[in-house]
């Protein structure tokens, strides 16, 4: 049966997951996803970095970001997706290039423009 109020529901009502399921060592974990940092695409794999952890899922870039929230994550490269509530800060390393600066330190290459960029941040 089907109760909009069920928070058991895998899929929110918006149509995004709020967790990712992560076959690990022989089990299969979940991620919240406002706990991901960043995702960087590697193939038909995507790396998933949690902390100091990753995670190596078997889905395309394509498919995963379809699962994400655009409020919550921004896609800011080809093959690389982050967390907005984790960016710092952003440093220009040559006229009109950014790279973003992650909470924990982390540097992810982006090619939006400083505006693209700030609209991704401020709007969400």
């Amino acid at each position: 049966m089907n109760n909009p109020d069920n928070q058991t529901d895998l899929e929110t009502e918006s149509g995004f997951f709020p967790r990712i399921a992560i076959r690990d060592a022989g089990r299969v974990c979940f991620l919240e996803t406002r706990e991901v940092d960043w995702m960087q695409a590697s193939g038909n794999y995507v790396e998933i970095y949690v902390g100091a952890k990753s995670y190596l899922q078997r889905e395309t870039m394509k498919n995963l970001a379809a699962k994400l929230s655009p409020r919550q994550f921004a896609r800011v490269h080809r093959s690389t997706i982050v967390n907005i509530d984790r960016i710092k800060e952003l440093r220009t390393i040559s006229k009109g290039q950014y790279t973003i600066i992650l909470e924990n330190g982390t540097a992810v290459d982006t090619n939006l423009t400083l505006h693209a960029l700030q609209t991704i941040i401020e709007s969400a």
